[in-house]
Order: structure tokens, then C-alpha cells, then sequence
């Protein structure tokens, strides 16, 4: 999985957040992550989970729902992953 396709994923969510009127600060972060996403220099899935949280913009959890999903391809929300 690449940065970019992690990336239009987030941009996906946020839409589709903000479709179903989502809260307007979770869709606001999924799209800065996506910004931040596409800045770094290496792939995601050789970036841990606790430099993914450290980056601005782009707190615990969403990192580890970026991760997962740069590392399986599947898109879990924090939500579904904790359950």
C-alpha cells in the first residue's frame, strides 16, 4: 500500500463523514492526515505506529487505523479495530 493510495482513503472517509454529517473535528483530522501522509519520505509501512502519533496532525489513534491499513489494505476505523 502506498502513501498515496493511504492517503485518497482518508480523503474518502472524510466525505464520507462528512455525507453523513460527521463530526466536523473527526473530518477535519482525517484530512489533514492525509496531507501529512503524503509528506513523508518513506512508506508507511516502515514507519511505527508511535512515530506515526508523534507527527502533527495525526494523533494515537489514527495512527494505528493508518497503519493497520498501510500494512493489510483493509480499512478498519479506530471503532472496529478496538472491538
Amino acid at each position: 500500500m502506498t502513501n498515496q493510495e493511504v492517503s485518497e482513503q482518508l480523503q474518502t472517509h472524510a466525505r464520507e463523514l462528512r455525507a453523513a454529517q460527521g463530526n466536523l473535528y473527526r473530518i477535519r483530522a482525517y484530512r489533514r492526515a492525509a496531507m501529512e501522509v503524503q509528506r513523508f519520505d518513506k512508506p508507511l509501512v516502515e514507519i511505527l505506529v508511535e512515530d506515526l502519533a508523534r507527527t502533527p496532525g495525526i494523533g494515537r489513534h489514527l495512527a494505528i487505523v493508518i497503519s493497520n491499513y498501510a500494512r493489510t489494505g483493509v480499512w478498519l476505523t479506530y471503532e472496529q479495530l478496538a472491538a
